[in-house]
């Protein structure tokens, strides 16, 4: 206690009391002086109520601390308690927890505690993380490169990140448009080729607190596929449909442009009658197969086919086709006589009556030939045909021609014309009776010094075709058998015109000094068709006569072999048969492999070219060729051979040969080729020389024999 004097005997004084603080409540304090006994009520300094602080400390420290940055922060409390207690940080013994450049490694835990009663009665721990980074950042492609894509293959991306604290974002971002693409580690994409070759993508990471950014890049690399079909040109130019020429020079180019690289395009590129490899360039863009056609030739008409195929996939095989229409020149081409009678002979012709001629090539060109007749003689030309009206014996020898044209012999080279002499018979000529009404057929040589009176007078019954077999020598002389005219009449035919207008009514008189001899053909053969003679002799000179014999028949035939084994799609097949006149293709059909019904060949993929030479006109040869023959073309085919008389069937079957073990060059065919054309040549000069030796002849026999007269004869 403390006292100071003051007014007389008095003092005036306090006192301090120091106790711990007793329960929470409201407490009053006096005092007791001794001596006197006097208690005094103390006065309160402060509070006389005792309160516990209710509340928690709260401060305003950050979670975050970038790293190097300063802290300051502070620890406050809204109740301190009565009386009041004292708020300070562990660390600092204050109420603000301070800290300057604060590292990664500044890290441990901060309390901010209330003290009351020398007790701590409230506290509040407070951790920090120092913010730092993205300090590395890796971009890769988890797809190998270069890519291949043909746009719908997914590739996967990688972006790694260290040194963020707390984790970065990430966000991948295309280059070209700032478009984000992920915000994920790890992303996957479509990429669309050519467009995202060479995209460049960017990983970046973002620190979430600090803002702070980093980034890496990759660069896609694609290999990709064409988009677009091969195209197809012509050197020299050609459009659409345009034909090329037999013999012309032709180089077809197949490009494919685009994919990546240019040199995994394959390209297959082929022509009819083309299976060489093809000579193919490349480069950073395109890749190109050419096929030259030097020169041209009928058998590459028809369709190339370009594919094109990338890597071993299936994403890209395209097709492109061009249409080679080859322009052939027709061949030389034939005339033939047309009956307008059944049965009736066609040829030669009879003075004072009608007939036609035809023309025709058996390779008729492509496009198809028409037909004109530059020396048409007496005769009215319509197209192929060619028509004589009333006949007479001056048209006997002369000579017609029928030419053969098309594009190709207007633009390239014309062919020869066919020439026919005529032949026109007369009554004085001599007949040869009907071989399909009799079974014996007789062919008469006979010498009149003097004119039968009925020799002018006996219709004829048909002439029969030409016997290959000359007349034998002359050996014995026979007299004339008389025959009447009632014998004749049985096998007159009504729809032949009759000899200047009259018949034989009597017995046939012949003169003492008329002799005949017969050479005698039984069952006349189509195989007799030639060319017969008849010598005559006796000790004051010799004469001599020949006559051609045509027979008749349909086409027929026995045959060997009937398969054409093909190589590089080309065969080829003779065939051999009896039939005059020679026959024409009517159809050609292809059967398959035994179908009844068959459909028609197209045109490009069977030739056939029958003839026969004049010496023996009824043995037919046909060279059957088959070309562009593919897998789907295999089996059996059947060409209906035809002349007017009938038609003849050959069915054959064409196999397809191992292309790759069988292929041959086609300069293997120019001897072949140049062997054909020069025994068609020859085979031309011998016709032309005979006509000429014949007609030579006749008009010698003319002049030697303007005193003789030749019956018409007629036998049963």
């Amino acid at each position: 206690m403390t006292v100071a004097p003051s007014v007389g005997n008095y003092v005036t004084g306090w006192c301090n009391i120091t106790s711990y603080l007793p329960p929470v409540g409201q407490y009053t304090y006096s005092v007791t002086l001794v001596p006197g006994e006097v208690t005094i009520n103390a006065s309160f300094v402060g509070n006389n109520k005792i309160v516990r602080p209710s509340s928690k400390p709260i401060h305003n420290c950050p979670q975050y601390i970038p790293e190097g940055d300063n802290l300051s922060c502070t620890c406050t409390l809204s109740d301190l308690g009565s009386p009041p207690g004292v708020l300070q940080w562990n660390t600092t013994g204050s109420a603000e927890l301070r800290l300057t450049s604060v590292q990664a490694g500044n890290t441990g835990t901060h309390t901010c505690q209330l003290w009351w009663n020398n007790t701590v009665v409230q506290s509040v721990e407070y951790n920090f993380t120092v913010t730092y980074g993205p300090k590395t950042v890796t971009a890769v492609v988890l797809s190998s490169q270069p890519f291949d894509t043909n746009g719908l293959q997914d590739i996967g991306l990688n972006c790694s990140v260290s040194g963020s604290n707390p984790p970065s974002t990430i966000s991948w971002i295309r280059s070209d448009n700032k478009r984000v693409l992920c915000n994920t580690q790890l992303c996957t994409l479509t990429p669309r080729p050519p467009d995202d070759d060479g995209l460049k993508i960017e990983c970046l990471a973002t620190n979430p607190v600090t803002n702070r950014t980093n980034s890496s890049s990759v660069t896609l690399a694609l290999n990709y596929p064409p988009t677009s079909p091969p195209v197809i040109t012509g050197n020299p130019t050609l459009h659409e449909g345009q034909p090329v020429y037999e013999g012309d020079s032709l180089t077809l180019t197949c490009t494919v442009r685009g994919g990546k690289p240019s040199n995994a395009t394959v390209i297959t590129f082929t022509c009819p009658n083309r299976t060489d490899t093809p000579d193919s360039s490349f480069n950073s863009s395109s890749v190109t197969s050419s096929l030259t056609f030097d020169p041209v030739t009928s058998y590459n008409h028809g369709n190339c086919s370009c594919t094109a195929a990338w890597k071993s996939y299936d994403w890209y095989k395209q097709k492109s086709n061009w249409n080679i229409d080859v322009y052939t020149s027709p061949s030389i081409p034939v005339i033939f006589p047309l009956s307008d009678i059944p049965g009736r002979p066609a040829y030669p012709f009879m003075a004072g009556t009608s007939g036609r001629l035809g023309c025709r090539s058996n390779q008729t060109g492509r496009p198809e030939a028409t037909y004109s007749w530059p020396v048409p003689a007496t005769g009215q030309a319509s197209g192929s045909n060619l028509t004589f009206y009333n006949l007479s014996r001056e048209d006997n020898g002369r000579t017609v021609k029928c030419r053969a044209s098309n594009d190709y012999t207007e633009n390239r080279r014309p062919v020869d014309d066919a020439t026919l002499v005529l032949q026109v018979y007369s009554c004085r000529l001599l007949y040869v009776i009907d071989c399909q009404f009799l079974s014996v057929i007789r062919i008469v040589c006979l010498r009149t010094q003097q004119q039968s009176p009925h020799s002018d007078c006996t219709e004829f019954l048909q002439r029969c075709s030409q016997p290959t077999a000359p007349y034998p020598p002359l050996s014995t002389w026979t007299r004339v058998i008389a025959r009447t005219a009632r014998e004749v009449q049985k096998f007159v035919d009504p729809r032949f015109p009759r000899c200047r207008g009259s018949q034989p009514t009597e017995d046939i008189v012949i003169n003492e000094q008329s002799w005949w001899v017969n050479f005698t053909i039984d069952q006349v053969p189509c195989e007799a068709s030639g060319v017969y003679r008849c010598d005559v002799n006796n000790s004051l000179g010799q004469d001599s006569q020949s006559r051609t014999l045509l027979v008749y028949c349909a086409p027929r035939g026995t045959f060997g072999d009937k398969n054409i084994n093909t190589t590089s799609g080309k065969g080829e097949l003779t065939v051999r048969m009896t039939a005059y006149p020679t026959p024409m293709v009517k159809k050609i059909i292809f059967l398959g492999h035994g179908s009844s019904d068959g459909e028609l060949v197209k045109e490009n993929n069977i030739y056939v070219e029958c003839s026969a030479s004049s010496l023996a006109p009824a043995a037919v040869t046909c060279n059957v060729t088959v070309i562009n023959i593919g897998n789907s073309d295999e089996g059996f085919y059947r060409i209906v051979f035809s002349n007017g008389f009938g038609d003849m069937p050959f069915t054959f079957f064409v196999k397809v040969s191992d292309q790759a073990s069988q292929v041959k060059s086609k300069d293997n065919n120019i001897p072949a080729i140049i062997g054909g054309v020069f025994a068609v040549l020859v085979v031309v000069v011998i016709v032309i020389i005979t006509v000429f030796l014949v007609q030579r002849h006749r008009r010698r026999v003319r002049r030697r024999s303007s005193d003789e007269e030749w019956n018409c004869l007629a036998r049963m």
